[in-house]
């Protein structure tokens, strides 16, 4: 079942950038991502823009695997992060 959605401005990207990662999942692998390749099976959408401008997809990924080492790296030095449901803790430098 696919679900027919409508976007303009800059709502518009939001879509093309979980394609940019569903294509290339699918394709060359340099990520894998399989949460985005079936989120776009379920929109009925035009990504015909977002096929065109190779540019933008490459960004995509690379700013995907940036984010990714940096998110590894820092749960590696922080093995066991946690969220606290603490007011106090919501506050910079405050612990709780």
């Amino acid at each position: 079942m696919t679900e027919k959605i409508t976007l303009s401005g800059v709502p518009e990207t939001m879509p093309q950038i979980v394609y940019a990662c569903a294509r290339e999942s699918e394709g060359r692998g340099t990520i894998h991502d399989p949460k985005a390749e079936e989120i776009i099976r379920r929109l009925d959408y035009d990504f015909s823009l977002a096929d065109s401008d190779t540019a933008m997809r490459s960004g995509v990924i690379a700013r995907t695997l940036v984010l990714d080492r940096l998110a590894r790296s820092w749960l590696a030095q922080h093995p066991a992060p946690s969220l606290s449901t603490s007011p106090a803790a919501w506050t910079p430098g405050a612990t709780g």
